[in-house]
């Protein structure tokens, strides 16, 4: 048997077991033991943490809008539009950054809780910023960067000098039509 104090055995509640459960959201079994939920997701609070179910109103009312503007946008348009709203992430030549969590802020992931408008909705803005993304790294104003680790090849992206220079000038737009070919 293990001594009491062994790190494997759970803290032992105090004497007064609900109050404390409810001061630090927390439930206490029926052994004495505290246990409290993963990521400070509460049951009794939906929304605390997660989406709790379909993604809110003003979100798809968010995620239509930026799918009308970059609709509206020709391609060289839209990486000009991308490279100005991510080249903060993607600046320190020592940090890569990866393409899902660049394009998260316009098409973040809620999991299946969908309608089927707002599903093609969503496909479709994430195909035209990753399409704008894929013209920066073939116009070289984005470098992809990959490396190793134990898990596989990890591909991240960081702002090339051209792309910093273009950015620093402001004829992204113009560097980014030179270069695209026909």
């Amino acid at each position: 048997m293990m001594p009491a104090s062994s790190s494997w055995r759970c803290r032992v509640a105090s004497t007064r077991p609900q109050v404390e459960a409810e001061q630090l959201n927390t439930t206490v079994n029926r052994v004495g033991c505290t246990v409290r939920p993963m990521f400070n997701r509460s049951k009794d609070k939906p929304g605390d943490g997660d989406t709790g179910g379909a993604p809110a109103a003003d979100l798809w009312q968010q995620i239509e809008a930026t799918l009308t503007e970059v609709r509206a946008l020709s391609l060289v348009q839209r990486a000009t539009w991308l490279l100005s709203n991510i080249s903060t992430n993607v600046q320190a030549s020592d940090q890569r950054a990866q393409m899902s969590s660049l394009l998260a802020k316009w098409v973040p992931d809620f999991g299946m809780d969908y309608t089927p408008d707002q599903w093609d909705e969503w496909h479709d803005l994430q195909l035209l910023l990753q399409e704008a993304f894929q013209v920066l790294v073939l116009t070289r104003l984005l470098v992809r960067r990959e490396g190793a680790d134990r898990f596989g090849t990890v591909v991240g992206y960081t702002l090339s000098a051209d792309g910093a220079a273009a950015l620093g000038a402001g004829n992204a737009a113009e560097v980014i039509t030179r270069r695209l070919p026909d």
